[in-house]
């Protein structure tokens, strides 16, 4: 220990710096672990499916039109948790699916936020979805 505190005070500018990287790794780590805890692969998502978790797709009407997973209801906006029908999900499995994952990782962080205890986003958003071969619905024309 007295080797630490040679070295800082023959070294002060070396043992801030160190120090300062020390803090900013710790608190990388820390938003990098609170981000993960919001998303879930695809295949984790069908297991909170059957769990009877409310599936949400946060894009456009057009896109939700080209292919959806079964069941989930179009919302190409935030959740409003002042909606009775949302609120009302407050303490239920929520599944947030876009594109991407990238919109719907934002909304559920923000939900999270706001109360709501279980949110998720679909990792690689529909995307992944499709990519891992799993089945959506399209809409009927």
């Amino acid at each position: 220990m007295g080797e630490f505190i040679s070295f800082f005070q023959s070294h002060p500018y070396l043992g801030l710096a160190t120090t300062a990287s020390f803090i900013l790794v710790l608190a990388y780590e820390a938003h990098r672990k609170s981000i993960s805890l919001n998303h879930v692969t695809p295949q984790q998502a069908i297991l909170l499916m059957n769990k009877n978790a409310a599936i949400y797709d946060l894009r456009n009407q057009k896109e939700y039109d080209q292919g959806h997973i079964l069941n989930a209801i179009n919302h190409p906006s935030q959740l409003s948790e002042s909606d009775p029908k949302i609120d009302k999900q407050k303490t239920k499995i929520i599944l947030l699916a876009c594109s991407s994952g990238a919109s719907s990782g934002k909304e559920a962080i923000r939900l999270n936020k706001v109360g709501f205890k279980t949110v998720y986003s679909i990792n690689g958003g529909m995307a992944a979805w499709a990519a891992a071969g799993l089945p959506y619905q399209t809409k009927q024309t």
